[in-house]
């Protein structure tokens, strides 16, 4: 299956068969050797493309269905193609064989939404591994590309000869290309390709879908060591032209992979909070980026026996979101992505009463009740606790919703456990659930309804055994003890700022104050008190020793 291949050659039954490897050997393959270590172009016609990606990477576990590649995979397959890598990208400026392999993805992506449904479930299985390898094999190309170079050299890397593309592309996916005398760039196409991928074909499988928003991770990583926004062509390409016409798409389809999250079905898959985007973020920007590549992947093996289970897909899509919801841009209209957050709506809403009977163009439907249900499941994790202090800021249909559910013990729980560690905690998921708490306490209804609610215990409250607890109390006792606790070990002002904010959004509503609640309370008076009879006599003796030492 070459660079030039055709709908009907998909379709054609007699493709090379799948070489069966393992991510120890998939390093070894004859054609991939040949292409990685070639000094000369190799064009699109040339044999070696043809059978490049008739591979199957055979990985562990009961399960013989594909799958994405767990972390401690990907550091696997790094390792093992690293040295290839490195030859690749050393001929690469004058080979293009890089370009040539982009232009590989674009045609199998073309071939993708133009093979018809009818088609037997064999070729179509066959065409979503030969996609799946050059995604693959593009990512750790790429990434080891931007450990390696400098950034503005790396860019350099992504363009193919004229005549390559010419006997690759069809007319349609060459137009708008920015073009040299001899070369295209292929940059905007790449990024193109993966939103069609993510998009446009609904049947792509999940672990495919999954390594695809990973190589969009991967290009959008290049911003670390960029000193703009606008120097970032794949950003950029993200951010304005065509892909900015499909941001509401985009986001859509991964907030809805999200919301789908489901539990790992193999040991293999568990993985850190965060491990998904440490595993893909190019090792010169980590702080252990002077580890030897067997180090790398011991540290790896590290992280991922961690035993916070996650669904790699669904934390590839919440990682891909947060990349592009929180870059700002200085050009008309700003960030797309983040208008498409403010504007989507729930899909159970009724637009029966509008016009069209259907909701506004360009507005994105996903179940709030199921989004809402995997936020409380995973607001441990820092990511999630990000997208709901996005969705708060920015989404007030979203906003509205949470706030008038009748079971926010679900959300409200998690966050004060997290609180109650806060020693245990990054420093930033702590300032953030304290904003998300502040934002709540903003609304009257909100500040009358948890002191509706009771709990029957808290057992993770340790300090005191508690029963019978309203969950305004509660939320009094953890702020309380949140600012003590600053007061003495932090001292961080913004902190404290927050949490008193947030308890003076509530007083007006506290009522029937659990016996604690009142102490804690009461507790914290004296300590602000003390604190401020100390300040006072500190800053009233400075005073004195400028003046007297002004006299004399």
């Amino acid at each position: 299956m070459g660079a030039g291949l055709s709908t009907e050659a998909a379709a054609d039954a007699t493709m090379p068969p799948m070489a069966q490897v393992t991510l120890q050997t998939v390093a070894t393959l004859p054609r991939l050797v040949a292409i990685c270590s070639a000094t000369q172009t190799l064009a699109p016609s040339d044999a070696l493309w043809a059978d490049l990606l008739a591979f199957e990477i055979d990985l562990p576990g009961d399960d013989e269905s594909p799958r994405a590649l767990s972390m401690t995979e990907n550091g696997e397959l790094e390792l093992a193609l690293a040295p290839l890598a490195s030859e690749l990208v050393s001929h690469n400026l004058e080979t293009r064989n890089l370009g040539n392999l982009i232009l590989l993805l674009l045609t199998h992506v073309r071939i993708l939404g133009d093979i018809p449904v009818a088609a037997t479930p064999g070729i179509r299985a066959g065409l979503y591994q030969r996609t799946l390898n050059a995604v693959l094999l593009l990512r750790v190309f790429v990434k080891h590309l931007f450990e390696t170079l400098p950034p503005r050299i790396a860019l350099r890397h992504f363009s193919a000869h004229t005549a390559s593309v010419a006997a690759s592309l069809q007319t349609s996916q060459r137009a708008g290309m920015s073009a040299s005398a001899d070369e295209i760039d292929l940059k905007e196409q790449l990024v193109l390709s993966l939103v069609q991928l993510l998009v446009d074909t609904p049947s792509t499988p999940d672990y495919l879908s999954t390594e695809a928003i990973n190589l969009m991770t991967v290009l959008l990583s290049l911003q670390l060591y960029l000193p703009t926004i606008e120097a970032n062509d794949f950003l950029m390409h993200v951010m304005t032209g065509a892909c900015r016409q499909r941001a509401h798409q985009l986001l859509g389809r991964l907030l809805t992979r999200f919301a789908d999250h489901a539990a790992p079905s193999k040991p293999s898959q568990l993985k850190a909070p965060g491990a998904a985007s440490y595993s893909l973020i190019p090792w010169r920007s980590q702080p252990n980026a002077t580890l030897t590549p067997e180090e790398r992947a011991v540290h790896v093996e590290a992280l991922n026996r961690e035993d916070v289970a996650s669904d790699p897909g669904a934390e590839a899509s919440l990682l891909l979101l947060l990349l592009l919801c929180n870059h700002g841009v200085r050009k008309p209209g700003g960030n797309p992505f983040q208008a498409a957050l403010s504007t989507f709506r729930d899909s159970a809403q009724d637009f029966s009463v509008s016009e069209s009977g259907r909701p506004p163009l360009g507005v994105v439907q996903l179940s709030y009740t199921k989004l809402y249900s995997v936020l409380c499941q995973r607001l441990h994790n820092q990511q999630t606790t990000l997208l709901l202090y996005l969705l708060l800021h920015a989404n007030t249909s979203f906003t509205t919703f949470l706030l008038s559910r009748t079971d926010l013990q679900n959300v409200l729980i998690p966050m004060l456990q997290t609180l109650y560690n806060a020693a245990s905690q990054p420093s930033q998921q702590i300032y953030m659930l304290l904003i998300i708490v502040l934002i709540l306490s903003q609304d009257h209804s909100f500040n009358k309804g948890i002191h509706e609610q009771s709990l029957p215990s808290v057992p993770w409250y340790t300090e005191k055994t508690i029963h019978q607890i309203s969950l305004g109390s509660l939320i009094v006792i953890v702020l309380a003890r949140t600012i003590q606790y600053n007061l003495a070990k932090l001292k961080d002002l913004y902190m404290n700022t927050n949490c008193l904010a947030a308890l003076a959004n509530m007083s007006p509503h506290f009522h029937a104050l659990h016996q604690y609640a009142a102490e804690r309370i009461v507790g914290l008076f004296l300590l602000l008190s003390k604190r401020f009879e100390t300040l006072k006599k500190a800053a009233s003796s400075s005073s004195e020793s400028e003046v007297s030492g002004f006299v004399f």
